[in-house]
Formats: C-alpha cells, sequence, structure tokens
C-alpha cells in the first residue's frame, strides 16, 4: 500500500494505492480514516470502499477530508476485509504548500 496527502484550499485529500499480494480474491475490502483516538474521520469521502480485488490487483482508492490537524500526527488508515487480516499504515501529512 502507498500512500500521499495532498493539501489544497483547506481540504486534504489522502491518495492511497492498495495492492493485493496473495493468491486468493479480498472480498469486502474496506478503507477507514482513524484519528488518533483511533475513531474514523468524519466526515471523509471515499472514491470506492468496500471492494474486492484479485490475486495481484491494485486499486487506486482517494479520501478527501477537511479534518486533518495542521501537525497530522497520529492519523492512520485501516484496511480490512471479510477475508483479510486488518492492516494499518500510519499516515505523514506534510502541511507545507
Amino acid at each position: 500500500t502507498k500512500c500521499m496527502v495532498i493539501q489544497t484550499e483547506g481540504k486534504y485529500k489522502v491518495e492511497l494505492m492498495i495492492r493485493h499480494p496473495t493468491i486468493r480474491i479480498a472480498f469486502l475490502t474496506r478503507l477507514q480514516l482513524l484519528d488518533a483516538d483511533q475513531k474514523p474521520v468524519r466526515p471523509s469521502f471515499y472514491s470506492d470502499n468496500f471492494f474486492s480485488l484479485l490475486p495481484g490487483e491494485t486499486k487506486h482508492v482517494a479520501i478527501e477530508t477537511a479534518i486533518l490537524p495542521i501537525s497530522g500526527k497520529g492519523y492512520t488508515i485501516l484496511v480490512n476485509g471479510w477475508n483479510v487480516p486488518s492492516k494499518k499504515y500510519q499516515l505523514s501529512v506534510n502541511t507545507k504548500k
């Protein structure tokens, strides 16, 4: 999974490239943007969510929100699914324009 955070006009856009490395289909893959308390950041708008991935498939997903703080610390992306283990990825937010 690759991630990039872009700040524009008071909004934050999290660009993700999700890759499914196993030999089984990943059903109902879900992404969640979590704050420092591990609670979902709301409102957040996802370009796609609850999708399936074939073995070796990659998918681009964007999450847009206005909530990330100036420090950008403590935010994570949770990736889970029906038949895949949950994984968390720490976000690194560059607030310089």
